[in-house]
């Protein structure tokens, strides 16, 4: 589980982006499940009998390709592969991709199931092609055995040959995304979500997987207008009192409610986690083993949402009824809700801060941080990261309380533990590098230490240039931000031409974002 980039810090510069020029003093936390957008309702937590030990010895088993070791192994792989009801070829692949990915050990039956129940799905997608297709029984054969890199080249030709057949090929595009997503490449997944929404928009999962990958890559108004268009067909399909619509309606609303925040329209954002939340309570009232956390989970972004938009009572009030809620689930179930309860205190100790509650705002911080102090021995992949995002929050609490030495512990730990997460996982954990590192930078500045304060800057910078060369959208913004914190350093010490030099690239890439996406970034035209 990570601090949820799944809900990232967005931080503007200079007169509407002067949020940018500041440290990014608060990090959201985040969930596997929960407030991501567009995730989907699991109904419950499945073991099958299997710890995660025994599931990390199966892969590093496959890994390794030891005849002796997959011949003693066979017969466990047989029963997790009839308990998956999945081909044990299939079952060795899916452990393969698992292996090869930064997946928590204890998060690691729960994608090994999700990834066999795409691939059920998708097979049965196969299966009712093949009746009247050679090269479907083809397709169906490789993807029972597990063979994905052989199937995925197979749909590459098949795609090639059909070129005719508009609905063949969008479930082509779309099942090579898939493949695409159960391998963790969602670059190349969204390549494919594209192009079947583009044969077929009026194909609910096709337009829904699209509009979702666009948000994560902050395209808010492609992804804008995909999900209008979506919520349009599914409305029209029958009365929202009793349509079995329902759930996908509030889904679809809850990730627009996301990205009307992120893109600073308030009021829109509002009234599309409503309209969910008014769902979601409506049929929690029947099912609430499966609704009572969705409930929660829309109480979580309406709180932040009234935290933006300076409500902060309407913000607390909304933050302890999630957190009523998920203190209950987190009884039954702590693995998959106590990262919940920490991202509420979290956000409650930022509502504190934010409102000069300091007392309160540090003791919320201090029992999150506490609570996954506890398991990080257990589990140092998934709590780590989050530790270090709730000392980031710390570090900037102490600043503010202008508690310097204790703010660079703070600081420091949350670098440290980042720099040893990002040499495993560096495209994931780089960009928290340069977030604790700009972080210090405006600590540095603010002591009037500005050799440290530009050493942290540039090394920040450095890192953020080289994230933006491979995800541009995602990550020039933060480029131009360090840019206007080393323009505001070295013009506080006497370096115009430098300072002007920096000011001038930034402004060239907040003008460039303008363009494409106004709401997000509100740069007048000169």
């Amino acid at each position: 589980m990570r601090m949820n980039r799944y809900f990232p810090i967005f931080l503007l510069v200079f007169v509407c982006f002067a949020p940018h020029i500041a440290e990014a003093s608060e990090q959201n936390i985040k969930a596997t499940h929960g407030v991501a957008a567009g995730r989907d309702i699991k109904d419950s937590i499945i073991t099958l009998g299997y710890t995660p030990e025994q599931v990390a010895n199966l892969i590093r088993v496959a890994q390794a390709g030891d005849k002796k070791e997959l011949q003693a192994a066979r017969k466990e792989i047989e029963k997790l592969g009839k308990d998956l009801g999945v081909h044990q070829n299939a079952v060795k692949t899916f452990l393969m991709i698992l292996g090869q990915n930064e997946i928590p050990q204890d998060k690691l039956l729960e994608n090994l199931i999700d990834i066999a129940e795409q691939h059920k799905a998708l097979l049965a997608r196969k299966r009712a092609e093949a009746s009247n297709s050679v090269v479907a029984a083809r397709e169906q054969v490789l993807l029972e055995e597990g063979k994905l890199d052989e199937l995925g080249k197979l749909f590459d030709e098949v795609q090639k040959a059909d070129e005719k057949e508009i609905e063949r090929i969008a479930s082509n595009h779309y099942n090579r995304a898939k493949l695409f997503a159960m391998q963790f490449k969602p670059f190349d997944a969204l390549l494919h979500y594209a192009k079947a929404y583009k044969y077929q928009p009026q194909n609910q999962d096709y337009s829904f997987a699209y509009a979702t990958a666009l948000v994560i890559q902050k395209q808010y108004d492609d992804a804008e207008s995909v999900f209008v268009q979506s919520l349009k067909q599914l409305r029209a399909e029958g009365d929202s009192k009793d349509s079995h619509n329902d759930p996908e309606i509030a889904r679809r609303l809850n990730t627009l409610g996301v990205l009307y925040k992120e893109t600073q329209r308030f009021a829109d954002a509002e009234k599309a986690y409503l309209e969910a939340l008014n769902i979601y309570s409506r049929l929690a009232l029947t099912d609430s083993i499966r609704f009572d956390s969705e409930v929660a989970m829309i109480k979580i972004n309406l709180g932040g949402l009234y935290q933006v938009t300076q409500r902060q009572e309407n913000a607390e009030n909304t933050y302890k009824e999630a957190l009523e809620t998920y203190r209950k689930l987190a009884i039954l179930s702590p693995i998959r809700y106590e990262p919940d309860v920490v991202r509420i205190l979290n956000n409650l100790g930022t509502l504190y801060k934010d409102t000069h509650r300091l007392e309160e705002s540090e003791k919320m911080y201090q029992e999150a941080l506490i609570i996954y102090r506890k398991s990080s021995k257990a589990n140092p992949s998934i709590t780590e990261p989050n530790i270090s995002a709730l000392l980031n929050n710390l570090g900037a609490l102490y600043k503010g309380t202008l508690r310097f030495e204790e703010a660079e512990r703070a600081y420091r730990e949350a670098l440290n533990i980042d720099r040893k997460l990002a040499k495993d996982n560096p495209s994931v954990f780089l960009p928290d590098v340069a977030m604790r590192l700009n972080n210090l930078g405006v600590l540095y500045k603010d002591i009037k230490r500005w050799e440290d304060s530009e050493n942290a800057y540039q090394e920040s910078l450095t890192i953020r240039r080289q994230l933006a060369n491979s995800s541009p959208a995602a990550n020039l913004p933060d480029v131009g931000s360090t840019l206007i914190n080393l323009g505001v350093l070295w013009k506080d010490t006497h370096r115009p031409d430098e300072a002007e030099k920096a000011f001038q690239e930034a402004l060239g890439i907040f003008r460039k974002f303008a363009k494409t996406s106004s709401s997000a970034y509100c740069l007048d035209s000169a």
